[in-house]
C-alpha cells in the first residue's frame, strides 16, 4: 500500500506540473506513427484466492506462493505498442501471459469451491493470468520535449485457477474473464541525446450488486533510440488487481499484485 501511495504522489505531481505549464502546442514536433515493443518481463507475484462453495459456505483464503508452492517469479514474453494516426491521438495495446504452477504438501485443511483438501495432502496447483490492454490517449499538452496525455481504455484479465490431487478425481478448476474500463494519463519526456523517459498510470474501481473490482497499473520506461527505427529500453511495471465476485462461475475473493523489471526492443516507424 505504501508503494502504491508513493507512485500515485509521483505521477500526480508530475502530471500537475506539466499540465499547468503555460507552454502548449508545438506544431512542428516530430512523432512516430507506429511502435511495437517486444521484450522480457521479470515479475514477482503475490496471489490470494478464496473460492466459496456452491452452497454458500466460505472457502479458505489461500496464498498460492506460500501455501501451495506456486512459482513466485517467472520471466515472461511481453508485447506492447501503439499507433498514432495524428499527433495528439494514440491507440495503445499490450499483451502478456503469466502462467505458473506448483506442488506442495499442505499443512492445513483447505476448502476450495466444492472440494475439501485435507491436511498433509500433496496438492498440485496452477494459476494463469492473461492480460490484454487496449487504450486511447489524447495529448492535450504537446511541447517541444514533453507530451502529456489523458487515456481511457480496457484491461481484459482472464484467470484460470485450479487445485487437484494427482491420480484422483479430486479437483477444482475455475476460469473467469474480467473486462474492466481504465482511466489514467501518460507522460513522455525527451531527455538529452537519444534518451527518453515514458510513464503511464491507469486505474479503475467498480462496485455493483454482484461484487466489486479494482485495478491499478503503472509503468515507467527509459528508452535509448539507437537508430530512427530501432531502440532499446529498460522499465518497471506494477500491477494490482482485487476482486470480490458472486456469480455461477466464481464466488469468492481474488487478489493479485506483481511488479518487476523489463527489458525490450523497440521497432518504430
Amino acid at each position: 500500500m505504501k508503494k502504491l501511495k508513493n507512485l500515485s504522489i509521483i505521477f500526480g505531481s508530475l502530471f500537475f506540473l506539466l499540465f499547468a505549464s503555460p507552454s502548449w502546442a508545438q506544431d512542428d514536433l516530430e512523432f512516430d506513427k507506429f511502435r511495437i515493443s517486444v521484450g522480457l518481463f521479470l515479475p514477482s507475484a503475490n496471489t490470494g484466492v478464496r473460492l466459496d462453495a456452491s452452497n454458500g459456505m466460505l472457502g479458505t483464503t489461500i496464498k498460492f506462493e506460500d501455501d501451495l508452492g506456486v512459482t513466485k517469479k517467472k520471466p515472461l514474453f511481453r508485447v506492447d505498442g501503439y499507433w498514432r494516426p495524428k499527433k495528439r491521438h494514440a491507440l495503445a495495446f499490450g499483451y502478456y501471459d503469466f502462467e505458473r504452477s506448483g506442488s506442495n504438501v499442505i499443512d492445513e485443511t483447505i476448502n476450495f469451491g466444492d472440494q475439501t483438501f485435507v491436511i498433509n495432502t500433496q496438492i498440485d496447483s496452477f494459476f494463469d493470468i492473461r492480460v490484454i490492454k487496449l487504450a486511447y490517449t489524447y495529448f492535450p499538452v504537446v511541447k517541444e520535449k514533453t507530451l502529456v496525455g489523458l487515456s481511457i481504455g480496457f484491461n481484459i484479465t482472464d484467470l484460470d485457477v485450479g487445485l487437484m490431487i494427482d491420480n484422483t478425481s479430486i479437483a477444482e478448476i475455475r476460469s473467469v474473464s474480467v473486462p474492466l474500463p481504465m482511466v489514467g494519463f501518460d507522460v513522455i519526456q525527451q531527455l538529452g541525446g537519444d534518451f527518453s523517459l515514458e510513464g503511464s498510470f491507469q486505474f479503475f474501481y467498480i462496485s455493483v450488486g454482484s461484487g466489486d473490482a479494482r485495478v491499478f497499473d503503472t509503468k515507467i520506461t527509459l528508452i535509448y533510440q539507437i537508430t530512427k527505427v530501432f531502440g532499446i529500453g529498460l522499465g518497471y511495471n506494477y500491477f494490482g488487481f482485487k476482486m470480490n465476485k458472486t456469480n455461477t462461475n466464481f464466488t469468492g475473493r481474488f487478489q493479485l499484485h506483481y511488479d518487476g523489471l523489463m527489458g525490450f526492443l523497440n521497432l518504430t516507424f
